[in-house]
C-alpha cells in the first residue's frame, strides 16, 4: 500500500478507493485524523456532514475504521487544537468508532524541535518560517502526559449546540386549518395561525443566538487554556534556564577551587624553591 501511494511520483501521497478494496480484510486499519474531510467537518460545527462522510468509509467491508482525535496545545479550530479534538468524540460515541488519541510524533525528546524547523526548512526548500516554528509538542509523550491530554479532550465543553439543529430540522409546518365563516372566529384564528407561524422562527433565532454565544465561550474557554498552557510552558522554560543556571554556577565554583588550589600549590613550590636557592648559595659562600 506504500508503494501504491507514492506511485504518482512528484503529487502528494494519497491512494485511490481501487487500492483499499483491494487491501481490505488484511488486518487494514483505517485511521481518519484532523485533516480528513470527516473531521474537518466537525471542527467547522457540522456533525450532520461529518457522518454523511463518515458513510462511505463505514461501508468499506473488511477494514477498522478508527477516528484520530490529537490536541498539540494550538489555539482555534485547525488541526492540534482542542475543539476538534473534542468534537471527535461525539461521532465516535455515537456511531461506534473507536477514537484513538494520538501525539503526531515528530520527534523523541522535546530539545529536538529545533531540529524539525530545519529539516522543514531543508525539504520545502525555504528559510524557517519564525511565524510557523514547530512548538515542540510533537514528541514522544510518556503515558501520563497523553492520560492529561485525554482528561482535558474529554472535559472540553466543544459539542456545539444542538438546539438549532432540532428546530431546523424537527419543527413540524403548521397545519392549515379550515376557513371559518364567521368573521370574528376568522380574525382570531388568523391571528392564532400567525402567532404560531411566528414561534417557530422566534426559537430558531434564539437558538441560532445561543449557539452563537456557545462558540463565543468555546473560543474564550481556548483562548484561556492557551494562555494557561503558554504560562505553564514559560513556568517550564524558566525552571530549565534555573537547573542550567544552577550547574554552571556549581561548575564555576568548583573551577574557582581547583584555581585556588593550583594558586597555593604553585606558592608552596616558589617557597620551596626560593628556600632551596638561599640553601645553594649560603652553602656557596661558606665553600
Amino acid at each position: 500500500m506504500t508503494s501504491a501511494a507514492h506511485a504518482p511520483g512528484d503529487s502528494p501521497p494519497h491512494l485511490a478507493w481501487d487500492d483499499l478494496h483491494r487491501h481490505a480484510g488484511e488486518g487494514l486499519t483505517v485511521l481518519l485524523g484532523p485533516t480528513s474531510e470527516p473531521v474537518r467537518a466537525l471542527s467547522a460545527g457540522r456533525p450532520d456532514l461529518a457522518e454523511h462522510l463518515l458513510a462511505p468509509w463505514r461501508q468499506l467491508p473488511g477494514i477498522q475504521l478508527r477516528l484520530e482525535t490529537c490536541r498539540l496545545n494550538r489555539v482555534g479550530t485547525g488541526p492540534g487544537s482542542l475543539r476538534p479534538a473534542a468534537r471527535t468524540l461525539t461521532p465516535a460515541d455515537q456511531l461506534d468508532i473507536p477514537a484513538v488519541l494520538a501525539n503526531a510524533v515528530r520527534y523523541a525528546d522535546r530539545d529536538r524541535h529545533r531540529l524539525a524547523d530545519v529539516l522543514d526548512a531543508a525539504r520545502l526548500l525555504r528559510s524557517i518560517d519564525r511565524r510557523h516554528l514547530d512548538s515542540g509538542e510533537h514528541r514522544l509523550k510518556d503515558p501520563a502526559a497523553m492520560h492529561e491530554i485525554a482528561r482535558r479532550i474529554a472535559a472540553a465543553p466543544a459539542r456545539p449546540a444542538a438546539a438549532a439543529h432540532r428546530v431546523r430540522g424537527g419543527t413540524p409546518p403548521p397545519k392549515p386549518e379550515r376557513p371559518d365563516t364567521t368573521p370574528a372566529k376568522a380574525v382570531r384564528k388568523q391571528g392564532r395561525t400567525d402567532e404560531a407561524s411566528r414561534k417557530p422562527a422566534q426559537a430558531q433565532r434564539e437558538a441560532e443566538a445561543a449557539e452563537q454565544r456557545t462558540r463565543q465561550r468555546e473560543d474564550e474557554h481556548d483562548q484561556a487554556q492557551a494562555e494557561v498552557e503558554r504560562a505553564e510552558a514559560a513556568l517550564r522554560e524558566l525552571e530549565e534556564r534555573g537547573t542550567e543556571l544552577a550547574r554552571q554556577l556549581h561548575a564555576t565554583v568548583e573551577l574557582r577551587r581547583r584555581m585556588r588550589n593550583d594558586l597555593d600549590d604553585a606558592r608552596n613550590c616558589a617557597a620551596q624553591t626560593d628556600r632551596a636557592v638561599r640553601q645553594a648559595r649560603h652553602a656557596a659562600e661558606a665553600g
